[in-house]
């Protein structure tokens, strides 16, 4: 019991070091750490309303039909 007590507060110590370190940030990165955010929650967006919405995008493999392929004629030579 007290081994794992120990590593608890063991990471508590850790969670509160990062936190501590967060606040050391200069104020100055704060306004490119938004911009960073609000970035990447923008592509996050985009490509999920893109996987959503666009139906000519295969989401999943079809099945194995026995056919090579729809256009196997035209790739004749």
């Amino acid at each position: 019991m007290t081994l794992q007590g120990s590593t608890e507060n063991h990471r508590a110590h850790k969670v509160t070091h990062r936190l501590a370190q967060l606040r050391n940030t200069p104020p100055e990165l704060w306004p490119i750490f938004g911009v960073l955010m609000v970035g990447l929650g923008a592509a996050v967006y985009t490509i999920a309303n893109k996987l959503r919405t666009d139906p000519h995008l295969r989401l999943y493999p079809s099945r194995y039909s026995g056919n090579k392929s729809r256009n196997s004629e035209d790739h004749k030579h």
